[in-house]
């Protein structure tokens, strides 16, 4: 199904598509009206490296990886049960991991954003929050410069229990006084080095209007979600709905088009398919048995089996042992000589160029000739309505039937062309894709040309449960083509 034809599906459906989204969407606006609202607050932390402190240039790819690194400390469980610890009443750990978090898009920065049932919650949250990554990072860094104290500490207290063991006059005194002062020198800058610092450079503040619910944007949400959804869903039943059921698939395409059903050509059993083709012969010579000599097969589009049905019907009237000639009309795509196994051309297009062509002998069927398309033709449609045309059909009158395959019907007037020069038109229809708008513009379009539209051939129907019926020996020797 191509895009114009979906889109047309949904047009004839506009009114309900349009209904049930209407209501998806008051649905969603009077059930999100209901919600209990929800207010957002944020602030801004400032994020200093500690060579910044001393001076130096800082990168921006430093600053913004030490802002995402304090971003991912800020959502951790230690510092998220520290702010939480700072609401009255105190917030457990899962209710401040759901409503905080901390994001760096800016090197240097920290965005820290708290949600809460109103806007003092949600600032006082978000306050919480940044006060306790501030401290947890001041923790650390004193931590980090107790350890890194720790040994220089043990060198010095050991220098001074030395020098306290030495008299004053001991020459080591003054080599062990100079290593003390080296040590209480390093201590001192150990203490002094500069560290990350952490400042609140925006206090938390919330927005004017709740973040949550938003009935306005949620309704339109789901109105273009539903308009969306529903024009499927009506696509979908649609094309579901046009299909034919399985049971009495041939019935239902016989009322639906009000033609009778000549065959039913079941699927994969070639006796069954024998005997169809067999019944087809015998329905068309009763129908019209007396002016019946030329019949076009005809096919609403590609893969309905136009061309098995045209070759084992004259293969059929063939076994009579009266003469048929099966013509491929179909110039675009034929398939005739392939079935047969024959060449393409000389055929029926350099016949119409005027050229001398014969019709060829079918070896398994000896009254039956077939001519196929022949070579390829620029303009189909202007040789199939030419006087060449009407010339050649008149120079068959030697034959008892003529059977002639040609283009699908849909998307070519060719078939057309055919059908208005033979006595009869079958159309074939596949069980498996017939869909009943399209089979019955066909059928439309094919009587409103004016041929003599006889029925319907039933194409691939499911094998039916009948025993195995007696045949000739001529019969049982013929294999049909598919």
């Amino acid at each position: 199904m191509d895009l114009t034809e979906h889109l047309r599906l949904i047009y004839q459906r506009k009114w309900i598509v349009l209904g049930a989204s209407l209501a998806v969407a008051l649905v969603v606006f009077g059930w999100r009206t209901t919600q209990p609202k929800t207010w957002a607050a944020t602030s801004l932390i400032d994020v200093l490296p500690s060579r910044g402190q001393q001076g130096d240039t800082v990168s921006e790819e430093e600053a913004l990886f030490a802002s995402k690194s304090y971003a991912e400390l800020a959502t951790t469980r230690p510092v998220l049960a520290r702010a939480g610890a700072t609401m009255q009443p105190p917030l457990d750990l899962p209710a401040v991991e759901e409503r905080a978090t901390a994001s760096s898009e800016r090197a240097g920065y920290i965005d820290v954003k708290v949600t809460g049932p109103t806007p003092e919650a949600a600032i006082r949250l978000a306050d919480g929050l940044s006060q306790a990554l501030i401290s947890t990072v001041a923790t650390r860094q004193s931590q980090q410069t107790t350890v890194l104290l720790q040994p220089v500490q043990a060198q010095i207290a050991e220098l001074e229990a030395r020098l306290n063991d030495l008299s004053p006059s001991d020459q080591r005194r003054e080599t062990l006084r100079l290593q003390y002062e080296a040590l209480v020198q390093n201590a001192a800058e150990t203490r002094l080095r500069p560290v990350d610092r952490l400042s609140v450079v925006a206090p938390a503040h919330a927005a004017s209007v709740p973040v949550s619910p938003r009935p306005k944007r949620d309704a339109l949400m789901a109105l273009l979600v539903a308009l969306i959804l529903n024009s499927e869903l009506a696509v979908f039943l649609l094309r579901l709905g046009d299909r034919f059921g399985e049971a009495d698939v041939a019935g239902a395409i016989s009322t639906e088009i009000g033609l009778p059903v000549l065959a039913e050509v079941p699927q994969g059993d070639d006796e069954q398919m024998l005997e169809a083709f067999n019944s087809l012969r015998t329905n068309l010579m009763f129908m019209q048995p007396e002016r019946l000599r030329s019949v076009a097969v005809v096919g609403g589009e590609s893969g309905v089996g136009k061309t098995f049905v045209a070759v084992n019907l004259a293969k059929s009237i063939g076994r009579l042992e009266v003469p048929v000639v099966l013509v491929d009309g179909d110039l675009r795509r034929p398939a005739v000589h392939e079935r047969l196994g024959t060449t393409r051309s000389p055929g029926l297009k350099e016949m119409l160029d005027g050229k001398d062509v014969s019709a060829r002998l079918v070896p398994d069927v000896p009254s039956l000739q077939v001519l196929p398309a022949g070579g390829p033709s620029p303009d189909p449609a202007r040789l199939l309505v030419s006087n060449e045309f009407k010339t050649f059909f008149e120079s068959l009158s030697w034959a008892e039937t003529v059977v002639i395959d040609t283009p699908p019907s849909g998307p070519f007037a060719d078939a057309v062309a055919i059908g208005l020069r033979c006595d009869a038109v079958i159309l074939v229809v596949d069980s498996r894709r017939a869909r009943r708008r399209q089979l019955r513009r066909v059928t439309d379009n094919l009587r409103q040309s004016g041929v003599n539209l006889l029925g319907v051939v039933v194409n691939r129907t499911a094998p039916p449960n009948l025993q195995s019926y007696y045949r000739s020996t001529q019969e049982a020797e013929v294999s049909l083509v598919r």
